[in-house]
């Protein structure tokens, strides 16, 4: 996936697009130094299935110093959208407040008025596709406009749409954690090594936040995505429900795995931290680990009362709509001997880059959140196992491919003429 028209504008702006094919897509526009808008357009439920109703938002967030005046949000749908089933609104899918002006063919406009400084916003649509858009992928545009800005910010997605069963289900809100049957043990051809899965919805409970820098006081554990990145403005915040292992049990290994829905257009580095004071998911902020109980610093950000300082694992990821795993076994080691198994934390670096992956409210149970452990049995012998890592889960879906989007022409000619000079 390449970036969108990979041009430059001299200071004081920074302008850079990347585009994501069928995941979350994040541009952002930088004024100076510190004043950031930055708009997030996504659909938070994956695939789209022809005449089923799907959402998708477009979340703006003001992170300069001063306001961003008569902010203007357009979008136009594609063909393959049906014009009767649109429906707008200001605020986050499921809230169904109206809003928004549909010409009845292909455009949408929000007029937002002004934008304060460190002020967030969110739009969606919903809507169904013609049934004959089975097996194509369309291409939806939008435009972010203000007085601020000179030239309107471009942001695009690809859905390739396929064919699915009949009778669709209704999109509902995502409903809050509910106990969920103790996971069971499932023993391994090698005797005496039991693995055991932990996943919210399947086999066992978790829950999850994220945390973000620009909306301190927001609490999103019941958002179906996780997102770590973007110069550490995002991180996430994990927990699983542990079970008790029998008697004598030994863990052997662990590994959080975590399914990437989506990503910014660049990989990154993410490491997984174990939380060290005590949190309540369904409260932690990015000010706040629980209500009333602040972080030493904001998100985690003292390894001295919030954090450990070093990763338990890192990696580097390779795109999207993959598993990624992380090894956690000395962690989930001192937990059973009786360290508080707060959790851990998912941070980036301080790089541009963002990743989107599954949480415990996703809508498809199999792409969410995984600790997988395995153990030992009284009576196994460790002698007989190779020291391999965790196996990820297998994704069957294929990536769709998509051609690269181009912005309209009259955009590119504006972007050359205010490119500095190449040598």
């Amino acid at each position: 996936v390449q970036p969108i028209g990979g041009y430059s504008l001299t200071t004081p702006g920074h302008f850079t697009t990347d585009l994501t094919v069928d995941q979350p897509t994040n541009y952002t526009l930088d004024f100076g130094f510190d004043s950031p808008i930055d708009p997030i357009k996504m659909r938070p439920h994956g695939d789209v299935c022809a005449t089923w109703t799907f959402w998708y938002y477009i979340f703006v967030t003001n992170t300069s110093s001063s306001a961003i005046n008569n902010v203007v949000l357009t979008d136009t749908l594609p063909a393959g959208i049906a014009p009767y089933s649109v429906q707008t609104g200001i605020g986050y899918p499921y809230t169904y407040v109206p809003g928004g002006t549909f010409d009845g063919v292909n455009q949408v406009v929000w007029h937002l008025g002004s934008l304060g400084p460190g002020n967030s916003l969110a739009v969606w649509i919903r809507a169904q596709t013609y049934g004959w858009a089975a097996g194509h992928c369309l291409t939806n545009y939008a435009w972010l406009g203000a007085d601020e800005i000179e030239i309107p910010i471009p942001m695009s997605d690809v859905a390739c749409i396929r064919a699915c069963q009949s009778n669709p289900p209704t999109p509902v809100p995502p409903p809050p954690p509910t106990p969920t049957p103790t996971p069971t043990a499932t023993p391994t051809p090698l005797p005496g090594l039991t693995t055991l899965v932990i996943q919210q919805g399947s086999s066992g409970q978790s829950e999850d936040t994220y945390l973000y820098r620009y909306a301190p006081q927001a609490n999103y554990a019941l958002s179906p995505l996780l997102k770590a990145g973007y110069k550490q403005t995002n991180v996430s915040l994990l927990r699983f429900t542990l079970p008790a292992l029998p008697a004598g049990a030994t863990v052997h290994q662990a590994s959080l795995q975590l399914y990437a829905a989506g990503w910014g257009g660049a990989d990154m580095e993410l490491g997984v931290y174990a939380i060290t004071r005590t949190v309540t998911i369904s409260e932690a902020t990015w000010t706040n680990a629980r209500t009333g109980f602040p972080w030493g610093a904001g998100g985690l950000g003292d390894v001295t009362t919030d954090r450990r300082p070093a990763p338990e694992d890192r990696l580097t990821t390779a795109g999207p709509t993959r598993w990624y795993g992380w090894d956690v076994t000395n962690l989930v080691k001192e937990w059973y001997a009786g360290m508080p198994a707060e959790g851990v934390l998912l941070r980036g670096g301080t790089s541009t880059a963002s990743f989107f992956f599954a949480s415990a409210e996703a809508e498809q149970v199999s792409k969410r959140p995984r600790l997988v452990i395995q153990y030992w049995l009284p009576g196994g012998s460790p002698v007989i196992v190779r020291d391999e890592p965790i196996p990820l889960p297998r994704d069957d879906r294929p990536m769709p491919t998509a051609t690269p989007v181009v912005p309209p022409k009259e955009l590119l000619e504006r972007l050359e003429a205010d490119a500095p000079p190449t040598e």
